[in-house]
């Protein structure tokens, strides 16, 4: 008899691979030391009930497609070097033989090329809120045999019961696959939701999916659900406009509630060598969410700005986003929303109206399309560089300017409070000329945390403008170099246009509304140079597709995010762990 709860875990992990045939041997003889429970004709005839509409609320399901496919894949692409022998299918089954005292067969019976897989049920009516289907070879008949008669209660073709320890299992054939759950009804009502989600769903590239449904989980448990929530949203330092932003945090936290379905998968892609993490969240019908995603419908990237951009950077990316989502948008918007929301007598007033200001006045400048960089220029510690579109191109310096009136005021009585020094012309490159605003600490202690993080005691923003182009740098020091920097690539000098593999992969990613590429070579380089590393004994080739985050809207009420790494960037990570 299996007493520990390692067994009983692991005779779990065992069913979690069974597959059946209908024909099957004759079940073990009953073990005597365990006394039928008086309900259990109730609970065969829970597990024959008919097929038909589940009767039980599924909030969610994983699967794993081939398991075969996904364990060496795994292995190769996300462990490191010194793990990758140790994890493999053989490896696996013994592993599983030790765990299961005895029961061998059941490890060398798993299959492994049938998808797997659970649904999640209530947990507020069932103790245990899962049932699942795994395949196994021979199926049911042959994991019965496997298992031996030790706990084995009643059983038939198609169906077993066992009972460890006071806990029954209930186990179901289905075709290649064995179901099985620990309440007798769940199998028998979630059948229709087994062979659509499980066992016959379309395998795809992916090695795990993981799926919920938020809309119903909100609405089924908002006495669990909201005190998490009310937690979450009141989290966060004190930054002179708490108030709101614990409100606006609130409403971002609930906007998961706004989905109907939201999936999250692994595509551990041998063939390119490249492992990706997805996002896909469908909105419902009429929330702002949906709002929210159909406003970015459409919008694609503006690749002259990218093609702009100097080729040497550590990361490269633009996005499209007009100004009304950063105040509509539930997700993306809540650090506007809370600014935007002060009142005139309340705490951080003076930051909320210079806030919707600012706003009303960059709304009218921006076409809503950017391009950014972080890049290293000589003499500083990195920077960001940032090119706008703007609407026209009429002088925008003065309206950029008046962006910092009344800030150092507005700032005074907050927990972040800097001032703000404008040099009008310290930009000068050709004919463009740019200002630069320094903005430094408050505070001693601020100075104090800038100093010693960036080698200032603030940080500095450089603007000049080109056209209907304003570019904008921020760096510790020397942020009109960088600016400098941005205009010669925007000129064809050293500029992504120039570069063939960086400009493919931008325009191969035109349609989305924010896509983001980093180059491991660049990144080792920079922290080369700022001695935050040694010599790390390697440098990986130039690429820009080292990393690629991209986000778009797949229709009115669908959003993607995708998650893209080649091997380099794990590979860096496990060699600078290890050092030179």
């Amino acid at each position: 008899m299996l007493r520990s709860p390692l067994a009983r875990s692991s005779l779990l992990v065992s069913l979690a691979s069974a597959s059946c045939k209908p024909a099957a041997p004759e079940p073990p003889e009953v073990d005597t030391s365990i006394p039928a429970a008086p309900v259990l004709a109730a609970q065969d005839r829970a597990l024959h009930q008919a097929e038909g509409p589940s009767p039980v609320e599924v909030y969610g399901y994983f699967r794993l497609p081939a398991l075969d496919r996904a364990i060496p894949l795994v292995a190769e692409q996300l462990l490191p070097p010194s793990q990758r022998a140790v994890v493999n299918e053989p490896m696996m089954r013994m592993g599983l033989e030790m765990v299961l005292e005895g029961r061998g067969a059941v490890a060398q019976h798993l299959d492994l090329s049938r998808p797997w897989g659970c649904l999640v049920v209530s947990p507020v009516r069932y103790e245990q809120p899962l049932v699942c289907a795994v395949a196994y070879q021979g199926g049911l008949g042959q994991l019965v045999e496997d298992l031996g008669p030790s706990g084995f209660v009643s059983g038939d073709d198609d169906h077993a019961a066992y009972r460890f320890d006071a806990q029954s299992y209930y186990l179901v054939a289905m075709g290649d696959h064995v179901a099985f759950a620990l309440a007798p009804e769940l199998v028998a009502a979630t059948r229709d939701r087994l062979r659509r989600d499980i066992i016959d769903a379309p395998v795809g590239p992916e090695e795990l999916v993981l799926t919920a449904y938020p809309a119903k989980i909100f609405e089924d448990f908002p006495d669990r659900i909201m005190p998490v929530i009310e937690e979450m949203a009141s989290s966060g330092f004190d930054d002179g406009v708490t108030p709101h932003r614990h409100e606006a945090q609130r409403k971002q936290w609930l906007s998961f509630g706004e989905l109907e379905q939201v999936d999250l998968w692994i595509d551990l892609d041998g063939e390119a060598d490249r492992t990706r993490f997805g996002y896909r969240g469908e909105a419902r019908p009429g929330t702002p969410t949906e709002k929210a995603y159909a406003q970015q419908l459409g919008r694609g990237l503006d690749l002259e700005l990218l093609s702009g951009l100097p080729a040497d950077a550590m990361m490269i990316g633009g996005m499209s986003l007009d100004n009304e989502a950063l105040m509509t948008d539930p997700m993306l918007g809540s650090f506007a929303q809370a600014r935007a929301s002060t009142g005139p007598d309340e705490v951080g007033a003076a930051v909320g109206e210079v806030f919707r200001r600012n706003m009303a006045a960059w709304e009218a400048l921006s076409a809503g399309q950017a391009a950014l960089a972080f890049t290293h220029e000589p003499g500083s510690k990195g920077g960001v560089l940032l090119a706008q579109r703007l609407v026209s191109s009429d002088d925008a310096l003065p309206v950029v300017r008046r962006q910092f009136d009344g800030l150092d005021e507005a700032l005074a009585g907050s927990k972040m409070p800097f001032r703000f020094e404008l040099h009008k012309g310290a930009v000068r490159a050709g004919k463009v000329k740019g200002d630069v605003v320094k903005v430094v600490g408050g505070t001693e202690e601020l100075r104090s945390t800038f100093q010693r993080m960036w080698g200032a005691p603030g940080f500095e923003m450089a603007f000049a403008q080109r056209g209907d182009v304003l570019y904008v740098a921020m760096a510790p020091t020397k942020s009109d170099r960088y600016v400098k920097r941005a205009l010669a690539a925007a000129g064809g000098k050293g500029s992504v246009q120039g570069s063939a593999g960086a400009a493919e992969l931008l325009t191969a990613h035109g349609g989305d509304s924010l896509v983001l590429t980093g180059s491991m070579a660049q990144v080792i380089e920079w922290m080369r140079a700022l001695e935050i590393i040694d010599d790390p004994g390697f440098v990986p080739s130039r690429r820009h597709d080292d990393l690629v985050l991209s986000m778009r809207s797949a229709g009115e009420r669908r959003r993607e995010l995708v998650v893209d790494l080649s091997p380099v960037v794990l590979e860096t990570i496990y060699r600078l762990q290890e050092g030179p």
